[in-house]
């Protein structure tokens, strides 16, 4: 082979390993991993959920004043934003992947130190943008609701507030807010991955998984906030209880609804303690019933899941009854977490009830021994 030849072969094999050896494509996510505070400043470690982190520190710790460490997906970058509003968000932190083509903005959320006396609904959080939907909150304690799951369900169309199963209405006596849960027809197939013919207004503490809201909606579910304040021994409030015009309507096949004119339904209203460690931070909707992490359950009676009479609230009361025995120590060490639970359709979270029947509480109560009365 000639000079000639050799340098138009070793031009070539040059190109072509060019051609070959490209650079990597930049990393298209935009995600907080890991959150946290200095330890011994919280009560409880910091939860992620989509697009909010919720912080727990220990009464008295201004987080505003706290360095934090944070981990993000490879190539991605952070920063602070101040908040622009008066509420239970203590600022913002905005992710912006390493392609720069793509940003996700965190809420950083701060939880009272202790439980509310009661949750009275008065105080809501509006969504933004394509989730026009509320959500009540009390006292820095934010309920989560199936509104959540509707959004994604709806494909995120903009929706009024009051086209959502859980809503704002006015209070008992006819001051403040309720929260009333409302048992509505479902979208049907949801982007080829879940029939869901009904959604079944429902209002809880805990967070959503909304990765899983479509592919395995009782596992996005959960259920559970730390709990400190003492031995709970009552669940009390005041609630209505309405029949739908509906049928009832059910799952008969992955397109397709079994509808029941004549079925009944009937609501459900509970709280749970149980405790919390590395392996169970959270109950779901798989294990809700069933966890041995469970301590003890309150639970109104069926006579009160039917439908109230008049137009009046009804009060209910469910003792807790312990299927272990309460640790004080457990308590001061904040192992222990409670969820509260209340649904307009008892199977809800199978996509079925009646449609209409709807379910409004307000002034809800977790009675407790502290620890000066019982330790």
């Amino acid at each position: 082979m000639n000079k000639k030849n050799c340098l138009i072969l070793l031009i070539f094999l040059s190109i072509l390993m060019m051609s070959c050896i490209q650079e990597a494509p930049l990393n298209p996510e935009a995600d907080i991993l890991i959150f946290s505070y200095p330890q011994q400043e919280m009560r409880h470690v910091s939860e992620i959920y989509n697009d909010q982190i919720v912080v727990y520190p220990n009464a008295g710790v201004d987080i505003n004043k706290l360095a934090y460490t944070i981990t993000v997906t490879s190539g991605a970058t952070n920063k602070a934003i101040p908040k622009a509003t008066v509420n239970d968000t203590v600022f913002y932190i905005q992710v912006t992947s390493e392609d720069k083509q793509h940003s996700k903005t965190y809420s950083i959320i701060q939880v009272g130190d202790t439980f509310p006396p009661v949750f009275t609904f008065d105080q809501w959080t509006r969504y933004s943008a394509n989730f026009l939907y509320e959500n009540p909150k009390d006292k820095g304690f934010q309920w989560f609701t199936s509104n959540n799951g509707a959004a994604t369900a709806f494909s995120n169309k903009i929706r009024p507030a009051d086209e959502y199963p859980v809503r704002q209405v006015s209070g008992r006596g006819g001051t403040g807010s309720a929260v009333a849960m409302v048992t509505m027809q479902g979208p049907g197939r949801v982007l080829g991955i879940k029939y869901i013919p009904c959604l079944a207004g429902s209002t809880y503490l805990g967070g959503f998984n909304l990765l899983n809201g479509l592919s395995d909606p009782l596992s996005s579910t959960l259920f559970g906030l730390p709990f400190n304040n003492g031995k709970p021994e009552k669940l009390t409030g005041y609630y209505q209880y309405t029949e739908g015009k509906g049928p009832y309507i059910s799952v008969k096949s992955t397109h397709e609804s079994l509808i029941e004119p004549d079925r009944k339904d009937s609501c459900n209203i509970y709280a749970i303690l149980f405790e919390s460690d590395a392996n169970v931070p959270f109950l779901n909707g798989n294990t809700i019933a069933s966890s041995p992490n469970i301590v003890a359950r309150a639970q109104i009676s069926s006579a009160e899941q039917c439908p109230t009479s008049g137009t009046d609230f009804h009060r209910f009361e469910a003792a807790f009854v312990y299927r272990k025995p309460f640790e004080w120590n457990k308590l001061r060490n904040n192992q222990y977490k409670i969820t509260i639970v209340f649904s307009s359709a008892v199977r809800g979270d199978y996509y079925e009830g009646r449609i209409g029947n709807t379910l409004t509480v307000d002034d809800v109560e977790v009675i407790y021994q502290q620890a000066t009365d019982m330790e």
